[in-house]
C-alpha cells in the first residue's frame, strides 16, 4: 500500500462512512414509521414516490 492511500484515503473513507451511515439510517427508519403506522391504520403507506416510497422522505423536504 502506498502511503498516500494509508495516510489519507483510509481515514477519508472513514469519515464520509460515519456520516452517511446516519443519513441512510434515517431515511430508513421514516420509512419503516410510515409503513408500521399505515398497517394500524389500515391505510396504505408511502408507495407513491419513487421505489416502495423510498423517495417520500425526499418529497417531504421538498
Amino acid at each position: 500500500m502506498t502511503p498516500f492511500v494509508a495516510d489519507v484515503l483510509i481515514p477519508v473513507g472513514k469519515i464520509v462512512a460515519v456520516i452517511l451511515y446516519p443519513m441512510v439510517m434515517v431515511v430508513v427508519m421514516i420509512w419503516l414509521e410510515r409503513r408500521v403506522v399505515a398497517l394500524m391504520q389500515l391505510r396504505l403507506g408511502p408507495n407513491r414516490v419513487g421505489f416502495q416510497g423510498l423517495a417520500q422522505p425526499v418529497a417531504d423536504a421538498v
